[in-house]
């Protein structure tokens, strides 16, 4: 797999969760698009949009907690 084609991976991804929006937290949007653009690119490993839909979970929820964090921490400080 290329660069190129893991961009275009991640962003035909990001397309159809933003076109599917209404999907409560885009359950299966987001693999459904990984396993379409896999197939399209003409990428052989089945487990590639499996891994690649775990780890973007696994990233988000990282993220969710760094950010969870950091309020917290800002709430402190304004309170004292």
């Amino acid at each position: 797999m290329t660069f190129v084609d893991a961009v275009l991976v991640l962003a035909f991804s990001s397309l159809i969760g933003n076109l599917l929006f209404f999907f409560p937290m885009q359950l299966g949007a987001r693999e459904g698009g990984l396993a379409l653009i896999i197939k399209i690119l003409g990428l052989s490993a089945p487990g590639i949009g499996l891994f690649t839909s775990f780890y973007t979970r696994i990233r988000e929820l990282f993220w969710i907690f760094i950010g969870v964090g950091l309020v917290k921490v800002g709430n402190k400080q304004i309170m004292k």
